[in-house]
């Protein structure tokens, strides 16, 4: 029997960790866990109970065993994390002082009839040129990226957030760059 078989549905609403208690993902590690030295009971079967990190992704589960005898075996599946509305960051992984930027962040509906969705964004340590607020139609399972205009003012710490709404749904993101 595959112990991961029961794992491979869609995780739903709560997307990754759900975004912790402030309901801001921020938390977009690639790996979310990883045990080397794990031990099973006598009838072969171990637990790993961890966090799944904010990102809204599928992510590939994967054990392997090595016996006492030198007999191997392996098991992987897969689970995907998702929400109704999602907002995927499209932002550079890098800012210099005095660069001026178009980024954003790429809106995903799941399930939802198409519908006027908001975008918000709010940053420190940065300048936002074109207004904080971008409104959008956005097609039943359909993605569009909103984009606004930036500028990096000085060296330092610049932490952007997008909050997004729309058809009875939201859901918010936030990163930070040095």
């Amino acid at each position: 029997m595959n112990p991961f078989a029961a794992l491979g549905l869609d995780k739903g609403l709560e997307g990754g960790g759900g975004g912790g208690e402030s309901g801001v993902r921020k938390d977009f590690r690639a790996s979310a866990y990883f045990n080397p030295t794990m031990i099973t009971d006598d009838k072969g079967h171990v637990h790993a109970s961890f966090k799944l990190p904010d990102s809204l992704t599928t992510y590939r589960l994967m054990a392997v065993a090595a016996a006492e005898d030198d007999r191997f075996g392996y098991a992987q599946e897969h689970v995907t994390t998702s929400r109704p509305l999602m907002g995927r960051p499209a932002f550079p992984r890098f800012l210099r002082a005095g660069d001026t930027l178009e980024a954003g962040v790429v809106v995903t509906s799941k399930g939802l009839p198409k519908s006027k969705v908001d975008v918000e964004i709010k940053a420190e340590g940065l300048t936002i040129k074109d207004g904080p607020v971008k409104s959008i139609d956005l097609d039943a399972n359909g993605s569009a990226e909103v984009r606004f205009t930036i500028d990096a003012p000085r060296a330092g710490t610049a932490k952007v957030s997008f909050k997004i709404k729309g058809a009875g749904n939201e859901d918010a993101v936030e990163i930070t760059r040095e």
